[in-house]
């Protein structure tokens, strides 16, 4: 099959447009102040997006009282970070 420049350029705006169908694009580097994070719920969202190589992730901070948890027991399919300001937390992996 011989593609010609003209059938070419028909397809291009057809793959810029799939280009920019909602895929993430990577995270700039920044800085975050605490005070300027936006407090909604228990919750504040610090970033979303995807990583240089298009993996999607978000970041947020939860604040929990003592005994409190976020949701009920889940899995990942992907990595999960958490970082503990203070207290101690409990944690069940693989069961």
């Amino acid at each position: 099959m011989e593609i010609s420049r003209r059938n070419l350029s028909l397809l291009l705006p057809l793959l810029a447009a799939a280009e920019a169908s909602g895929e993430p694009s990577p995270q700039p580097s920044k800085t975050w102040r605490f005070e300027d994070l936006v407090l909604k719920g228990k919750t504040r969202a610090v970033l979303a997006g995807a990583t240089h190589t298009g993996f999607e992730f978000d970041m947020h901070e939860t604040e929990l009282a003592p005994g409190d948890e976020p949701h009920g027991a889940h899995r990942h399919v992907h990595e999960e970070m958490i970082m503990i300001r203070e207290g101690t937390m409990e944690v069940t992996i693989n069961g």
